[in-house]
């Protein structure tokens, strides 16, 4: 209950926000990384957002090592759990693809995984592990930060999940400031990972 009067009318996200973020690799444009927020979908009859992480490496950054990936997932809209994550990657040497389910009934999360890569060949893995509460995937982990009222001082915690590994993390707030963009000028906070 407590998460729901937390998330259940966040203005954090709106529907068709896009966020694209440059990369560089010493000096060079290395790619870009896009965050969406989608139409919402229904999951199990509840309503879900439905984030979409995109990866893409630059032409000159694909001569060294190119990056086609994409990663989405869909978060309950009252309490922010996640159902479900997954990720789509086409890299130079690899193929892979992963899935992640989070079931609340029976506390489990099912974890499928499989790579093919072009000299190590193909790795399949299927494993189910303990849902502790509150637990994120790393993707929805990015989107959960923003949906807390965050104060200057402040650390936040949460648990992740990561290929049968639980990672407890922290964010400290450091300060406020202003970042000046091609879009003009916003107040931001600083957050930093402890």
């Amino acid at each position: 209950k407590k998460r729901i009067q937390l998330y259940a009318k966040t203005p954090a996200f709106q529907i068709g926000e896009k966020t694209t973020m440059s990369l560089t690799w010493f000096g060079i444009k290395a790619g870009e990384i896009t965050l969406e927020v989608r139409d919402n979908v229904a999951v199990g009859g509840r309503d879900a957002y439905h984030f979409v992480g995109i990866a893409k490496s630059s032409e000159m950054m694909d001569l060294i090592h190119s990056v086609d990936d994409w990663i989405e997932s869909y978060v309950d809209k009252e309490t922010f759990y996640p159902f479900q994550s997954e990720l789509h990657g086409v890299e130079t040497d690899r193929l892979r693809e992963t899935r992640i389910l989070f079931d609340y009934i029976h506390q489990k999360i099912y974890y499928w995984m499989k790579r093919v890569h072009v000299k190590k060949g193909a790795k399949e893995e299927k494993r189910v592990d303990q849902l502790e509460t509150g637990m994120l995937d790393i993707f929805t982990s990015s989107f959960f930060l923003r949906a807390q009222k965050l104060e200057v001082g402040k650390v936040y915690t949460s648990n992740l999940y990561n290929e049968g590994k639980h990672i407890k993390v922290r964010a400290k707030v450091l300060r406020r400031e202003l970042l000046d963009t091609e879009m003009g000028k916003f107040q931001t906070l600083v957050v930093q990972p402890e």
